[in-house]
């Protein structure tokens, strides 16, 4: 179950960096950048494109990301994540490939059995406007699950847990197989004020699929936030996100978030995000760390 709360607290920090992009890194937000691959010392005209010469973008960009995720309460203790990334743009397409890992061990259960790294794959399309652009994104889970759990009695936090406040019951299982996919799809729309400044919107919804034991509902999330570009180098926002509950009568998932993206060079970046739970089942604090390299 652990997967799913580090899978949508992934979608929440990849969410913060879809809130403003710039590939090339020459100040000019990719939603509005008609040149994607200018050089680094170039100079740009407000298109985002060489004045001396427009180069083509012939074999898209590679992304390779790897961070990781510290969850803190003081109730139910932390639990760590090491999330790993590849990213393939090209033009407005581009498709993202991701695994999460517990690094955690006695979190929720004994072992980290219950997650296992599982793959995600998705794919999107940006709109580009004047001065917006509109991504379509489509995914899914996918990868068996083998599993051996003993029951036992844990807190409902996050993800497939998220439900009723108090003590949610693991079902006995021997090495079941789950085939279960969950579905998704977003659309994150960004809104470029002025030079500095965006304003960004995301919303998805996931179709669960229910596994040997336990029967899920699908849900819909939704983030809103401002960004602003500090420096060519620095970009910075804050947001509102909801995650709705796997549970019928289970309590959405709310919290409030900052995020920071500092480019060193026109290839290697960091990010972060910190997240706080306004919600009474999340995890109070979430901090999110990653470090990137483009080619």
């Amino acid at each position: 179950m652990l997967k799913r709360i580090a899978w949508i607290a992934l979608l929440f920090s990849v969410t913060q960096v879809y809130g403003f992009q710039d590939y090339d890194i020459d100040g000019v937000e990719d939603s509005i950048d008609r040149c994607a691959n200018t050089s680094f010392d170039a100079i740009v005209d407000k298109h985002g494109c060489a004045i001396d010469k427009n180069k083509k973008d012939y074999f898209g960009k590679f992304t390779l990301q790897v961070g990781t995720q510290i969850r803190q309460d003081d109730v139910y203790g932390s639990h760590n994540t090491l999330n790993l990334s590849a990213n393939y743009r090209y033009k407005n397409w581009d498709m993202t490939l991701t695994n999460i890992q517990s690094t955690t061990m006695g979190s929720f259960s004994d072992n980290n059995l219950n997650d296992d790294g599982d793959i995600y794959l998705s794919a999107g399309y940006m709109f580009v406007f004047s001065k917006a652009s509109l991504k379509l994104t489509v995914g899914t889970r996918f990868l068996s699950d083998m599993s051996t759990q003993s029951s036992s009695t844990n807190p409902s936090r996050g993800g497939r847990g998220r439900g009723k406040k108090g003590n949610h019951t693991v079902t006995a299982t021997t090495d079941t197989i789950s085939l279960d996919n969950d579905y998704f799809t977003s659309l994150n729309y960004s809104y470029q004020m002025n030079a500095k400044q965006n304003l960004f919107l995301f919303t998805g919804y996931t179709v669960t699929d229910d596994s040997p034991t336990q029967t899920y509902e699908n849900y819909g999330s939704f983030s809103i936030g401002t960004g602003y570009s500090v420096t060519r180098e620095f970009y910075t926002s804050v947001a509102y996100n909801y995650v709705g509950s796997t549970y019928a009568d289970g309590e959405a998932e709310q919290s409030v978030s900052i995020f920071g993206n500092y480019h060193f060079n026109k290839n290697l970046f960091a990010s972060a995000t910190y997240r706080y739970a306004i919600d009474e089942l999340s995890y109070d604090h979430t901090l999110l760390l990653s470090v990137g390299i483009v080619f």
